[in-house]
């Protein structure tokens, strides 16, 4: 090749360099200038959304990207396009050089326009790709205040819609693609920002206490006896109950009305739902299937203060989920700070820490 086609290359080079600059910064002032009403606050830099720098750049770089800004200008064609366009919810193509998946270029584009509340919890609830609503969890676990990612995410922790997260593997499920944001940081060749670290051990906690009301459902299910007896009005049962100032713990409960649909889309819900009067302290809540227990399942009663001879619902729960009794189990200092936690109740250790 001659010097003088080197330069017209380098030139050319250069030259689509600068178009993809300009574009990804007329872009990003796009999203600065949007202020829908319920707008998902950014707890991000509004420039690079927390995206790792390389990735960010070749996302940047890649016409795909530049496309999707020219043709993709709200929120309905970007939806649209995910469900055209995305296969797989790797950041990176197999067998490309650096080259930026589809479901990652999207998603970049998503946050040039912005998510309203409304919009994202279309997008969780979308029925026609599950693909939307990986790359709605994606958005939060990137950009949203992580103080309310487990709000955002967790009724959909056992979500049993199949997905594809990794190119030419076997499915998995919504709700393990959920739990896998919460749990790890590694993001299949990028990572993901990290949580501020109470935060982190706070839901840790919560995924094991979300793996047990799981697996209580899931017994319950099994046992037509029980299902009959929760679903009959005036049942005496036990149920999960926590605020933000008392450990969740069961208490003695009565049920009011069993819920089978949901109220707003009136479709039929997967598993019951209850409402329950606490006649202990006479308030009334709205508890899942795997937050009721048969009477006399398990001591009534709210978690003792750290100290107490007295062992805690609670305690006895975690104890059933990672084996042996709490204050003797042996482990790294951040499993026994977990087990800690269930115990003694958030608030209170958090404060130790």
């Amino acid at each position: 090749m001659s010097r003088s086609a080197l330069w017209r290359q380098e030139a050319n080079v250069k030259d689509r360099e600068r178009k993809a600059e300009e574009c990804f910064r007329v872009a990003i002032e796009e999203g600065r200038a949007c202020h829908p009403k319920g707008l998902i606050p950014l707890a991000c830099p509004d420039d690079t959304f927390n995206i790792h720098p390389m990735l960010l750049q070749n996302i940047a770089k890649s016409p795909y990207f530049q496309k999707c800004c020219e043709k993709l200008g709200d929120w309905n064609t970007l939806v649209d396009e995910i469900y055209y366009e995305v296969k797989h919810m790797e950041p990176w193509t197999a067998g490309a050089s650096k080259s930026p998946s589809t479901a990652f270029c999207l998603l970049l584009r998503l946050f040039t326009l912005r998510c309203t509340e409304k919009q994202m919890s279309l997008m969780l609830e979308h029925v026609d790709s599950p693909y939307i609503r990986c790359i709605g969890f994606l958005y939060l676990r990137y950009a949203a205040e992580p103080s309310t990612l487990w709000s955002w995410y967790e009724q959909y922790l056992y979500d049993e819609e199949p997905v594809q997260i990794r190119q030419g593997k076997a499915d998995t499920t919504v709700g393990e693609y959920i739990r896998s944001l919460l749990e790890d940081l590694e993001y299949y060749g990028t990572r993901l920002p990290r949580l501020p670290l109470t935060l982190e051990r706070q839901f840790k906690v919560k995924l094991l206490q979300a793996e047990r009301v799981e697996e209580r459902a899931k017994q319950h299910e099994k046992n037509t006896a029980a299902m009959e007896y929760f679903q009959k009005l005036g049942s005496r049962l036990q149920a999960l109950y926590g605020d933000e100032e008392n450990p969740v713990t069961w208490y003695d409960a009565v049920v009011d009305r069993v819920i089978l649909r949901d109220a707003e889309s009136g479709e039929l819900l997967k598993r019951p739902k209850f409402q329950v009067t606490f006649p202990e302290y006479g308030n009334t809540e709205i508890v899942t299937l795997g937050e009721v227990d048969l009477p006399g399942s398990h001591t009534a009663g709210s978690a003792p203060a750290s100290g107490s001879d007295v062992r805690s619902p609670v305690r006895e729960e975690t104890k059933e989920i990672v084996g042996g009794d709490t204050d003797t189990m042996k482990g790294t200092e951040e499993e026994v700070a977990i087990r800690m936690i269930v115990d003694v109740g958030l608030e209170t250790l958090i404060v130790a820490i």
